[in-house]
């Protein structure tokens, strides 16, 4: 096993508090705009560090959405339900829920992923965020039939592309948190009709249909 050195975790301490601060900070203000200066003097830290450790305040806030990815991520693929097709609705709710139970938080965030296009860790993020929907997409299939690869990926990249449209109009406050939840239901519910069995596949119609 690979040990840390001390360094490294005092590195990754120094990172940790950064974050922690800079989330208080977003809190706190209602947005992202709070000064580096700001920010090191409450993590009691060179002014310097958190550029050295997160490159840039960019880098630093997509190590933010990095960490509330993780935790979106824990809830919504741990799967308690036994049907393939109610697992990717129950994710579906699990990431809505993970946003409505925090939005002072992560509202103003998420906005930077939706205004900031960072050449490096956009890219990182958007593929970790595919990976969540491939995972739900793939235990949505039709255990009795062979889902072709190409054919869950699309069905994946549908389903983050849908969620993310519907996340951005609840981040503007164009939807209220119901209509956040029955849309991302609906579409993702429309989209796993394409690799659920026929019987789930008529359910998942059944659910559209109810939450239209």
């Amino acid at each position: 096993m690979t040990q840390i050195s001390k360094r490294e975790q005092q590195k990754n301490l120094r990172r940790g508090t950064i974050l922690d601060v800079a989330e208080r900070l977003i809190r706190e203000t209602g947005g992202t705009d709070f000064p580096i200066r700001t920010l090191a003097a409450q993590a009691d830290v060179a002014f310097a560090t958190p550029f050295n450790l997160f490159g840039s305040k960019e880098g630093l806030l997509y190590s933010l959405l990095a960490r509330s990815l993780d935790q979106i991520t824990a809830a919504g693929l741990a799967f308690t339900e036994p049907r393939p097709a109610d697992r990717v609705i129950e994710t579906t709710r699990s990431a809505v829920a993970s946003f409505l139970a925090d939005p002072e938080l992560l509202r103003p965030l998420y906005l930077v992923l939706l205004s900031v296009s960072h050449p490096d860790h956009r890219p990182r993020f958007m593929a970790r965020a595919l990976r969540f929907w491939h995972t739900a997409a793939r235990a949505a299939s039709d255990p009795a039939r062979t889902i072709d690869d190409a054919l869950v990926d699309a069905v994946a990249r549908s389903m983050m592309a849908h969620f993310v449209g519907v996340l951005e109009l609840w981040v503007h406050r164009d939807i209220s948190d119901e209509q956040f939840e029955r849309q991302t239901v609906i579409g993702t519910s429309l989209l796993a009709r394409a690799i659920v069995s026929p019987e789930d596949s008529e359910r998942l119609l059944h659910l559209a249909e109810a939450n239209a």
